[in-house]
């Protein structure tokens, strides 16, 4: 069966949020019978933000699945004050399962001059119910559970900050996961979306009888789901693509350079009521796209062990560039093969000679 079905919608003048339905066929039957999971690392494009294409981070997904899209520019999108989003998917060429990425989403309790939508969302589960029923208006959500996993990978705090001069804003970190149960051309399928959330409320105190404000939203990280038949959800091959999302060093120096020109751009035409909205959402950007980068700059600093706990990974030594590479941690044994992909296994036996295949099984870096 083909699925190609994307389904792009803008929410309230915000974000696109996209979803593409792709898939890889049970890699067991397709693979000559591989005891385990073949992948291969594929870039993340900016194809055009700095000048010149260049990688905003790399993926691990199964060998011969098919990557598209990447990072996407929309200064058009008023919400979005840094002007760029996400929209990536990868699968395999039979299109019936496949994993992607959502756009970052921004939300407001009151209506603002810039058109983000106006939404009452508190937590995890809320703004999953908001992006389920965009993206899978016809779907039914199955299951909810918590995801604290992901609010640890992050490096989001929630907290309050006080400003002085009764002004305060208080942050909530949420994550959390859906199931859902949808139909395309008559064939039951079910989805996975994962995502994580930072709520923020500014308040400033009235005073001199003049009553105090309050200001509420949100912002999204990029969210992470899948899609197959059911019954063919296989989240553990989920979890591996997911966690091996790896933004690229140099892009992520030249974003955090425009972030710090957007931001100065912001404060010095805000006036004084704004200017207090406006630093709150600057910070808010600012701590999600710093957790976003979280385990770039762990692994920038070399601190491998600690990186490898948080992000569920195993550094091994890549006898090719006698550097190393990250690989899913799921798996007790990985192989490079001289095409360069790699496989992982549990097998303890596996020989890809037997398979008529050519490579070396990968010892871990000390």
């Amino acid at each position: 069966m083909r699925i190609m079905r994307p389904v792009s919608r803008v929410i309230g003048g915000v974000a696109m949020l996209f979803f593409c339905l792709l898939c890889l066929p049970l890699h067991a039957q397709q693979q000559g019978q591989i005891p385990g999971l073949r992948t291969q690392l594929v870039p993340v494009v900016d194809a055009s933000g700095f000048g010149q294409p260049m990688p905003a981070a790399r993926v691990m997904i199964p060998a011969g699945w098919i990557a598209k899209g990447g990072v996407i520019w929309t200064p058009q999108d008023t919400c979005n004050p840094y002007g760029y989003n996400y929209e990536w998917q990868a699968g395999s060429p039979d299109e019936t399962q496949g994993v992607f990425l959502l756009p970052m989403v921004r939300w407001v309790e009151q209506s603002d001059w810039r058109g983000c939508p106006q939404k009452t969302i508190r937590d995890a589960r809320g703004l999953l119910q908001w992006i389920s029923s965009v993206v899978l208006p016809q779907g039914r959500i199955l299951d909810y559970r918590p995801r604290p996993d992901l609010v640890r990978d992050s490096g989001l705090k929630s907290g309050r900050t006080d400003y002085g001069y009764g002004m305060s804003m208080t942050a909530t970190v949420d994550a959390g996961e859906v199931l859902i149960a949808f139909q395309d051309k008559g064939r039951e399928m079910r989805a996975s979306i994962a995502v994580v959330m930072m709520g923020w409320v500014t308040e400033v105190q009235g005073s001199y009888g003049m009553p105090g404000v309050r200001v509420a939203g949100g912002s999204s990280l990029p969210g992470f789901g899948a899609v197959a038949p059911d019954g063919q959800l296989d989240l553990r091959t989920v979890e591996l693509i997911r966690r091996s999302i790896t933004p690229d060093p140099e892009w992520s120096r030249r974003i955090a350079q425009h972030h710090q020109v957007i931001d100065r751009q912001n404060a010095k035409g805000a006036m004084d009521r704004s200017r207090i909205v406006s630093r709150t959402n600057s910070e808010i950007s600012d701590i999600i796209h710093e957790g976003y980068q979280n385990r770039g700059r762990i692994r920038a600093r070399g601190d491998r062990e600690t990186s490898e706990y948080y992000g569920g990974y195993e550094t091994y030594n890549d006898p090719t560039t006698g550097g190393m590479v990250e690989l899913d941690s799921g798996y007790r044994n990985a192989w490079q093969m001289n095409d360069g992909t790699f496989i992982l296994t549990d097998d303890d036996n596996f020989n890809p000679a037997d398979l008529n295949m050519l490579g070396q099984r990968l010892d871990v870096t000390q």
